[in-house]
């Protein structure tokens, strides 16, 4: 029942008029109706036709997120666990000679959870990014 008239001025020699409503106080199915100056008939539509349609998908701070998680999981895989494992394999055997750790030398044990550690977080950080 209420009535907001917008006032629009013509931009030069094209005949195009801008008009900035905030739209969010309104509700989408209220009908508006544009009369143009040419024009006695007024041109009608609803608020739900000048919004955008629903994103699919993530949104653009979990893309963001994800990649985040990708670039962090593969630096600890790559750079901390993997070289780790390697160490312990090529080195740990000396330092690690008579220890055991669960029936297994603790070098071995070392190396094997290291390694492991390494190919989850890059595995975790292939799906973070393909998702």
């Amino acid at each position: 029942g209420v009535e907001n008239l917008v006032n629009c001025q013509a931009n030069g020699n094209d005949n195009t008029c801008q008009a900035q409503i905030a739209v969010d106080r309104f509700d989408k199915n209220l009908p508006i109706n544009v009369t143009l100056p040419e024009s006695t008939q007024p041109v009608s539509f609803n608020l739900a036709a000048l919004t955008p349609p629903p994103q699919e998908g993530l949104t653009k701070q979990q893309r963001r997120q994800f990649s985040k998680a990708h670039a962090i999981l593969m630096i600890l895989g790559w750079l901390f666990f993997v070289p780790t494992g390697f160490l312990f394999a090529r080195l740990g055997k000396d330092l690690f000679k008579e220890q055991t750790l669960f029936g297994m030398a603790v070098w071995f044990q070392i190396h094997r959870a290291a390694n492991f550690m390494g190919v989850v977080c890059i595995c975790t950080s292939m799906l973070c990014i393909f998702i």
